[in-house]
């Protein structure tokens, strides 16, 4: 329901998607909190995480099986869309705390900056 651009203008839907994608950064932060210094994460991991996470979040937004589930279901949103919401929310929880991966909240900088001058 909160995906579905059926019952909801896009703004709305991407305000919904920012949520919960800042509430995964959130708990993605608070595990990696949790490691010790001998099990850090390498920033290649984190982002390759972070890709992945957005790419999944648009395959199931615009599923066959959720169609067919909810037939009057319709998600009108572009996967760059998805992307550069993730990462943005993304960078918005991981800025503002002390992660120790500055490389990541880098390249979440240059990819937002990217995709937002190719719209």
């Amino acid at each position: 329901m909160f995906f579905d651009t059926e019952h909801n203008s896009v703004e709305t839907v991407i305000s919904s998607l920012h949520g919960a994608f800042s509430e995964t950064a959130l708990k993605m932060w608070a595990y990696i909190r949790c490691l010790s210094t001998a099990t850090q994460l390498t920033a290649s991991l984190i982002i390759s995480t972070i890709k992945k996470v957005a790419d999944i979040a648009f395959l199931i937004l615009t599923s066959k099986w959720r169609k067919r589930r909810f037939e009057k279901y319709a998600c009108e949103i572009r996967k760059a869309q998805v992307i550069a919401t993730g990462y943005s929310a993304f960078l918005d929880v991981l800025r503002r705390r002390q992660t120790g991966y500055s490389e990541v909240i880098t390249w979440l900088r240059e990819e937002t900056t990217r995709l937002a001058t190719a719209r």
